[in-house]
């Protein structure tokens, strides 16, 4: 076993041995999702990961241990982080394999709705309201307000006033939708995985390999500002 501070970059490994099977007392400073932190070396400022108390796996921290509660603690596995990681990758991998099959059913039913058109991309579109202004374009500042909700329909962010966007910082499918819509329109986007985020998990409710629907109104479309050349005089 060992500990680090944030300033360190190795890992200090403690003067004494720890075995898999040693029994140790240890104090609760804090609960983690996968267990607790317990500082059982005295004058030690680094913690110790114990993810097993009294050879029962701890589920729920608060529901056993307590702050400052002090417990004999037993040394299961000295590689558990490494075996709690390969269990949330594995969780992530189903997780992101179910999204795909969800987000393809989804998707195929949308096409089949009223007023939907998928382009050759996979994006789909459905006009709400259709604005009369000028049409959005790569490079334009964006103004927008919109909701974002996963197929569920779960909000995971929204707009209500118009916000600023650079249109080629934005994800591929809003790049692609936003150049469809006239200043002044209102769209429903749905945006297939590969042309959102992909793989990646974003925030708590966007899960890899996620379908998107976004409502959003297109308030203005502008060219970014040039900046002007600094005259002589300001020149030192």
């Amino acid at each position: 076993l060992g500990y680090k501070k944030d300033e360190d970059t190795p890992w200090v490994v403690l003067s004494k041995t720890y075995n898999v099977g040693d029994v140790v007392e240890a104090t609760i400073v804090g609960m983690t999702a996968f267990g607790a932190f317990a500082n059982i070396i005295p004058g030690i400022d680094g913690l110790i990961h114990i993810s097993q108390i009294a050879n029962q796996r701890i589920e729920k921290p608060d529901d056993v241990l307590t702050k400052g509660q002090v417990v004999k603690c037993e040394i299961t596995d000295i590689d558990y982080d490494k075996k709690i990681q390969e269990k949330i990758e594995v969780e992530t991998k189903k997780a992101s394999e179910d999204n795909l099959k969800a987000g393809k059913a989804f998707l195929d039913s949308n096409a089949k709705k009223e007023g939907v058109v998928t382009t050759k991309s996979g994006l789909q579109y459905r006009v709400i309201k259709q604005g009369e202004g000028p049409k959005a374009q790569k490079g334009d500042i964006i103004s927008v307000t919109y909701k974002g909700s996963t197929i569920d329909g779960k909000v995971f962010d929204e707009q209500s006033k118009p916000v600023d966007f650079p249109l080629d910082n934005m994800i591929q499918g809003w790049i692609e939708g936003i150049q469809l819509m006239n200043v002044g329109s209102e769209f429903e986007l749905v945006i297939p995985p590969e042309l959102g985020y992909g793989e990646n998990a974003v925030g708590q409710l966007i899960q890899p390999n996620s379908v998107l629907v976004f409502d959003v109104t297109l308030v203005n479309a502008k060219k970014p500002e040039e900046k002007k050349p600094a005259d002589d005089k300001d020149v030192k």
